[in-house]
């Protein structure tokens, strides 16, 4: 065994027989994968994006960089730093640098390196660490790009250990993660000198975000928790319900059961540690709990049992119309906007996002050059809810991982018998 797990893990299905055994032996075999081997995210670095581009005026630089968790495992990390006005030496010492968006501010901008205090005052900007999903990698931080921009803060975004381009043969949904944030955490405050970290994850990152808040960050400024789920063991026992919903109930349990044994051995944890529900108990963090309505893979239930599991009075939750992995509307941009706005930023933002805007383009777009982008012009009606660009080839694979998770189903016995030719469904694809 290793430090990141074992290595005889099979990558092959477990069994090959169908029938009533069979749907269990799916079950387990689907759930085990799910929990610590789903599919791994290829990418390359160019769907991260420009290094340097220019947002709403302002030059966005990103900084590739790589850490060690306590496991010593490398982790793959990008960094957004946005030039504010007040990074510029200029301001300090009593004169203002030419205006900005003017041709001589950006020549300048663009060309003329940041002195020492320029980058150290740049470096210790508010920063939001952002916590990928399962399956997923650091671009699925790009949706979050914008918003946190358009309030003068910079963004981290990593592969967890065991995803992406990070070192790591399985993955944990949240226990080992925690640890990955850690790290990250620990670099800013450091060696950054940043003393307002925000965490903001979807799914598998956002069970991450709540565990590590709860545990060990008691200094986080806030949290976004979108599509969290409360309890993993909880969550396995829904899933092989979905699974095999011809199998008994006390089955059910049995593979369960045998599942929390197998991932112990396997990728040594136990699912019985990774619950945020009993975690965000002792959670001090303001909190944002985000959740689709529509979301069949990890029902809104899950978000309203952790609303009411929380200890502190400084959380909200609010229902958005889409699934799991859909693009989120409106009402939780503003939401989010709104809590990082109060917790996290320097002061009200010089930029005030439209939220029917955000989500529409990559943040280096021309689109976020238009009146339509801020409130300071609203949109109107007719042009409120611009028309979507076409969504990445990430994650447009994930919201097909998700759609064949959540149709996933194992023929009962009777009708496995009636047709044993009929092929067999697909291996979950593993995506929380």
């Amino acid at each position: 065994a290793s430090m990141s797990g074992r290595d005889d893990f099979e990558d092959g299905p477990l069994v090959e027989d169908g029938g009533f055994f069979g749907a269990l032996w799916e079950a387990y075999d689907s759930v085990l994968r799910l929990i610590i081997r789903p599919p791994r995210a290829r990418y390359d670095l160019g769907e991260l994006g420009p290094a340097a581009f220019r947002f709403r005026g302002a030059r966005v630089e990103r900084v590739d960089f790589e850490l060690r968790n306590a496991r010593g495992l490398k982790l793959r990390c990008s960094r957004w730093l946005p030039r504010r006005d007040r990074d510029l030496d200029g301001d300090a010492e009593g004169g203002a640098p030419a205006k900005r968006g003017s041709f001589v501010a950006d020549f300048f901008e663009d060309n003329w390196p940041l002195s020492d205090s320029e980058r150290r005052r740049r470096d210790a900007m508010p920063t939001v660490i952002y916590c990928h999903g399962n399956a997923s990698c650091r671009v699925e931080a790009l949706q979050a790009l914008p918003v946190c921009l358009s309030l003068g803060l910079s963004v981290v975004a990593l592969d967890t250990a065991g995803s992406g381009k990070s070192e790591g043969k399985f993955v944990s949904l949240g226990f080992f993660e925690q640890s990955d944030v850690a790290a990250v955490d620990e670099h800013l405050r450091s060696a950054c000198r940043v003393d307002r970290v925000a965490l903001w994850g979807r799914s598998m990152g956002a069970a991450t975000c709540l565990l590590y808040a709860s545990r060990l960050g008691p200094e986080t400024a806030a949290v976004v928790a979108d599509s969290s789920f409360m309890d993993l063991r909880a969550l396995c026992r829904d899933l092989a319900r979905n699974i095999a919903p011809s199998v008994p109930t006390n089955l059910i349990d049995s593979a369960v059961a045998r599942v929390a044994s197998s991932v112990d051995y396997y990728a040594h944890f136990h699912l019985d540690d990774v619950s945020p529900a009993g975690a965000v108990k002792t959670c001090g963090a303001p909190t944002l709990l985000v959740h689709g309505a529509k979301d069949s893979f990890i029902p809104p239930a899950h978000a309203k049992a952790l609303f009411e599991a929380f200890g502190a009075d400084d959380v909200a939750l609010v229902l958005d119309e889409g699934a799991h992995a859909s693009p989120r509307g409106a009402k939780a941009v503003e939401a989010i906007l709104q809590l990082l706005t109060l917790k996290v930023c320097d002061g009200e933002p010089s930029f005030p996002l439209n939220p029917t805007f955000a989500g529409t383009a990559p943040p280096w777009s021309p689109k976020w050059e238009s009146p339509k982008a801020s409130l300071a012009a609203p949109p109107r009606p007719d042009e409120a809810t611009p028309q979507r660009d076409q969504p990445s080839k990430l994650m447009t694979h994930l919201a097909d991982l998700y759609d064949r998770l959540s149709d996933l189903t194992v023929p009962a016995r009777d009708a496995a018998a009636s047709d044993p030719a009929s092929p067999r469904p697909p291996p979950p694809a593993g995506l929380i």
